[in-house]
Protein backbone atom coordinates (compact mmCIF):
# COMPACT_ATOMS: atom_id res chain seq x y z
CA UNK A 1 0.00 0.00 0.00
CA UNK A 2 1.09 3.67 -0.74
CA UNK A 3 1.37 6.16 2.11
CA UNK A 4 -1.75 7.93 0.66
CA UNK A 5 -3.77 4.46 1.42
CA UNK A 6 -1.96 4.37 4.57
CA UNK A 7 -2.74 7.68 5.67
CA UNK A 8 -6.54 7.32 4.67
CA UNK A 9 -6.83 3.92 6.50
CA UNK A 10 -5.49 5.52 9.50
CA UNK A 11 -7.89 8.57 9.29
CA UNK A 12 -10.97 6.58 8.77
CA UNK A 13 -9.87 4.75 11.82
CA UNK A 14 -9.41 7.68 14.21
CA UNK A 15 -12.94 8.83 12.56
CA UNK A 16 -14.89 5.98 13.18
CA UNK A 17 -13.24 5.60 17.05
CA UNK A 18 -13.67 9.28 18.19
CA UNK A 19 -16.72 10.44 19.55
CA UNK A 20 -17.87 13.74 17.68
CA UNK A 21 -17.94 17.13 19.53
CA UNK A 22 -21.17 18.00 20.22
CA UNK A 23 -22.18 21.78 19.74
CA UNK A 24 -25.14 23.71 22.07
CA UNK A 25 -27.52 24.68 20.31
CA UNK A 26 -28.00 28.93 19.22
CA UNK A 27 -31.54 29.33 18.70
CA UNK A 28 -31.11 32.53 16.78
CA UNK A 29 -29.44 30.78 14.21
CA UNK A 30 -31.02 27.88 11.65
CA UNK A 31 -30.70 24.35 12.11
CA UNK A 32 -30.28 21.62 9.63
CA UNK A 33 -32.09 18.08 10.03
CA UNK A 34 -30.86 15.19 8.17
CA UNK A 35 -33.05 12.10 7.90
CA UNK A 36 -32.90 9.17 7.45
CA UNK A 37 -34.87 5.95 7.77
CA UNK A 38 -34.68 1.76 6.34
CA UNK A 39 -37.03 -1.23 7.06
CA UNK A 40 -35.38 -1.54 10.44
CA UNK A 41 -35.22 2.02 11.39
CA UNK A 42 -35.05 5.74 11.45
CA UNK A 43 -32.94 8.43 12.49
CA UNK A 44 -32.17 12.15 12.42
CA UNK A 45 -29.14 14.44 12.85
CA UNK A 46 -29.28 18.00 13.89
CA UNK A 47 -26.82 20.35 12.50
CA UNK A 48 -26.23 24.09 13.46
CA UNK A 49 -23.25 25.92 11.34
CA UNK A 50 -21.46 28.19 14.02
CA UNK A 51 -18.69 30.15 14.25
CA UNK A 52 -15.88 28.61 15.87
CA UNK A 53 -12.32 30.10 15.72
CA UNK A 54 -14.17 33.15 13.50
CA UNK A 55 -14.66 30.06 11.04
CA UNK A 56 -18.36 28.81 10.04
CA UNK A 57 -18.22 25.21 11.39
CA UNK A 58 -21.20 22.49 10.45
CA UNK A 59 -21.26 20.41 14.26
CA UNK A 60 -23.94 18.43 15.05
CA UNK A 61 -26.42 19.18 18.10
CA UNK A 62 -27.71 16.09 18.86
CA UNK A 63 -28.74 12.50 17.40
CA UNK A 64 -31.49 10.64 17.48
CA UNK A 65 -33.01 7.23 16.49
CA UNK A 66 -34.96 4.28 16.91
CA UNK A 67 -36.19 1.08 15.99
CA UNK A 68 -39.60 0.42 13.30
CA UNK A 69 -42.60 -0.42 15.61
CA UNK A 70 -44.15 -3.64 14.16
CA UNK A 71 -47.36 -1.67 13.20
CA UNK A 72 -45.61 1.21 11.46
CA UNK A 73 -44.05 -1.58 9.39
CA UNK A 74 -46.23 -1.50 7.07
CA UNK A 75 -45.49 2.15 6.27
CA UNK A 76 -43.30 3.25 3.18
CA UNK A 77 -40.05 5.21 3.80
CA UNK A 78 -41.70 8.91 3.27
CA UNK A 79 -43.87 8.29 6.08
CA UNK A 80 -40.89 6.91 8.31
CA UNK A 81 -38.88 9.82 7.35
CA UNK A 82 -42.07 12.28 8.34
CA UNK A 83 -41.73 10.68 11.16
CA UNK A 84 -38.62 11.58 12.38
CA UNK A 85 -38.74 14.67 11.21
CA UNK A 86 -41.72 15.33 14.22
CA UNK A 87 -39.08 13.76 16.80
CA UNK A 88 -37.20 17.54 17.88
CA UNK A 89 -40.15 18.33 19.55
CA UNK A 90 -38.32 19.86 22.29
CA UNK A 91 -36.82 22.52 20.14
CA UNK A 92 -38.65 25.72 19.92
CA UNK A 93 -41.30 25.91 17.89
CA UNK A 94 -39.87 29.12 16.21
CA UNK A 95 -36.26 27.81 14.90
CA UNK A 96 -35.61 27.55 11.14
CA UNK A 97 -35.02 24.21 9.78
CA UNK A 98 -33.14 22.92 6.75
CA UNK A 99 -33.94 19.45 6.07
CA UNK A 100 -31.83 17.28 4.17
CA UNK A 101 -32.74 13.93 2.48
CA UNK A 102 -32.27 11.33 0.19
CA UNK A 103 -35.79 11.15 -0.76
CA UNK A 104 -37.38 13.69 -3.62
CA UNK A 105 -40.99 13.38 -2.73
CA UNK A 106 -39.70 14.99 0.53
CA UNK A 107 -37.88 17.73 -0.36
Amino acid sequence: MNSYRVKAFEYLGQALTTAPLLLMPEFKLSFRIYIDSSGDGLGAEIHQVQSINEKPVEGPICFISRKIKPAEARYGKVKWSVDALGKPHYFPERCVFEVMTDLTTVK
